[in-house]
């Protein structure tokens, strides 16, 4: 199983990942873990060090793998990379949320748990979900506007 799961911000990634980790024994990756850990356990701040330096090491290192569920935000996988992901055998997976019930749940962790506003990236991430639509790059949509256990009974198919 091979499966790259694409999500902008906000579309349910981690809740994913930490119910899947609950009944689960996969190989679950996810972007965020992997930057932190190679930049000596701190989330990478220097946009150009992550981009240029980390996130290449990753993708590398993810397409290499057998056996893997890889979550990870929009924009770091570029067309090449997911051209050479699916000749290597991995699903691509979008998670579809739609504009307002991203800015809603923006909204409601910025006001309630303490995040960043994420909504001046919110446009650019679905941006590019459409564009990796349009080239053809993704197997498969996931509705994550639904309710988390829907969107896991979903991506299980996949199991």
């Amino acid at each position: 199983m091979k499966l790259i799961i694409i999500g902008p911000s906000l579309s349910g990634k981690t809740t994913l990942i930490n119910e899947l980790r609950k009944d689960n024994d996969f190989s679950i990756s996810e972007m965020d873990e992997l930057l932190t850990a190679l930049n000596e356990g701190e989330y990478p701040l220097d946009v150009n060090y992550k981009n240029n330096v980390l996130v290449p090491q990753i993708i590398e290192k993810i397409l290499d793998q057998k056996d893997i569920i890889f979550f990870t935000n929009t924009n770091y996988f570029s067309e090449k990379d997911l051209k050479n992901a699916k000749n290597t055998g991995f699903k691509i997976i979008q998670l579809d949320v739609d504009y307002q019930e991203l800015m809603g749940r923006n909204l409601n962790r910025v006001n309630n748990e303490n995040y960043e506003d994420m909504s001046p990236w919110l446009k650019g991430m679905l941006a590019y979900q459409n564009e990796i639509q349009k080239k053809g790059l993704v197997d498969e949509i996931i509705d994550a506007n639904k309710p988390i256990s829907e969107t896991i009974n979903h991506l299980k198919k996949y199991f």
